[in-house]
C-alpha cells in the first residue's frame, strides 16, 4: 500500500473515532504527502459516515439492550472502571 492511501485511511478512522489529535496529525501527513483535498474531503466524510451508522444502529438496539436481563459482565468492553 502507497503512503498516501494508508495516510488517508488513518485520517478516515480518526474521524471515525473523533480523535482530534490523531485527525490532525493525518490531516498535516495528509496535505504533505499532496493528497487532493476532494480525497482528503471524501476520507473524512466516509469516516464520519461510519461513525454516525454505528451510532443509528446502536439506537436500535437499545430498547432490546434496556429489557435485557441477563447481561454479561465484561472487564475488557470498556475503558471505565467499575466502580468498586
Amino acid at each position: 500500500m502507497d503512503e498516501p492511501t494508508r495516510v488517508l485511511i488513518a485520517l478516515g478512522a480518526s474521524a471515525a473515532l473523533n480523535c482530534r489529535p490523531c485527525l490532525e496529525h493525518h490531516l498535516r501527513a495528509a496535505r504533505e504527502l499532496r493528497c487532493s483535498e476532494d480525497d482528503i474531503l471524501l476520507t473524512l466524510d466516509t469516516g464520519l459516515g461510519v461513525a454516525a451508522a454505528a451510532v443509528a444502529k446502536t439506537r436500535e438496539h437499545l430498547p432490546a439492550l434496556i429489557e435485557q436481563d441477563d447481561l454479561q459482565e465484561c472487564e475488557t468492553a470498556c475503558a471505565l472502571p467499575t466502580a468498586t
